[in-house]
């Protein structure tokens, strides 16, 4: 035992917290197998320090934000759940959006200039239409009582408070060239699955979205939320893809197109104008 906590004491930082965190897998997986309880807080323990051997590349702000905007497009909103309940419904991107928003939050607190605060010059009309909202809100409590809709003025309020809080993020934390090129490339990248797969459930009508928990088992998967085929048309049916509707798939593509158009111009690689035609 001495031996191998003298190894680990003088081994590199990744190396140290990969060897633990493979330790931690092994009983994750023995606690499973025995039905012990403790395995969700082993699992917990063993990525949190898997995080940590690569944190080199998983903490870099490109990568949390490359990740936010995948969880975006490729989890379809009101078609999958939390494990947990909270007191009102939220999005898995929301919950992502709000642990890297404390993140970068606690950064400004440290005080860092590299992380200094920016402004964005968007942030006046965002706050002129928060007071509105809050205003609004206040002078029609008891509507929003009587009627019961509570629940849903929290969640659409908080559709206004994530998009708030990614504007300014976005323009704190990519900082280069390269950073804003690495989080392009990761949209135009998803863009162009969701577009590939709409195309497969155009002539099939397999949605392959609906199947993300059986390879993310912490996603819960709503049969309630799904959309129905509206009709078919030509030679296929209009479909759904990540969306929750099929203009607002054809809006997203058509939206991030321009982008995938900029990384074929830029890079001259025709890997991204492949990923342009896709959409």
């Amino acid at each position: 035992m001495r031996a191998a906590a003298a190894l680990l004491s003088e081994a590199p930082v990744a190396r140290r917290a990969t060897v633990l965190g493979a330790a931690l897998v092994l009983a994750m997986l023995a606690s499973a197998a025995l039905y012990a309880r403790p395995a969700w807080v082993i699992a917990a323990l063993s990525a949190t320090l898997i995080v940590t051997a690569v944190n080199r590349w998983l903490v870099q702000w490109r990568t949390l934000v490359g990740g936010l905007v995948l969880c975006i497009l490729i989890v379809p909103i009101s078609r999958y759940s939390l494990p947990f309940s909270l007191p009102f419904q939220a999005e898995p991107y929301q919950l992502l959006l709000a642990v890297i928003a404390l993140v970068w939050l606690a950064s400004l607190l440290a005080e860092s200039d590299a992380l200094r605060f920016r402004p964005t010059g968007l942030a006046a009309p965002f706050s002129v239409l928060l007071v509105v909202i809050t205003g609004s809100i206040a002078l029609n409590l008891d509507t929003i009582h009587a009627r019961g809709v509570g629940t849903d003025v929290i969640f659409k309020i908080s559709f206004f408070v994530g998009f708030f809080v990614l504007m300014l993020m976005l323009g704190n934390v990519l900082r280069t060239r390269a950073d804003l090129d690495a989080v392009i490339k990761v949209l135009v990248a998803a863009a162009a699955a969701v577009g590939f797969f709409t195309l497969i459930e155009n002539k099939t009508g397999f949605n392959a979205f609906n199947h993300l928990h059986q390879f993310f088992p912490v996603l819960r998967f709503q049969e309630g939320g799904v959309p129905g085929f509206l009709e078919a048309r030509g030679s296929g049916f209009r479909v759904y893809g990540s969306a929750q509707h099929p203009l607002a798939l054809g809006a997203a593509l058509v939206t991030v197109l321009p982008l995938g158009v900029y990384l074929g111009i830029r890079t001259q690689r025709r890997l991204w104008w492949g990923a342009a035609g896709l959409m």
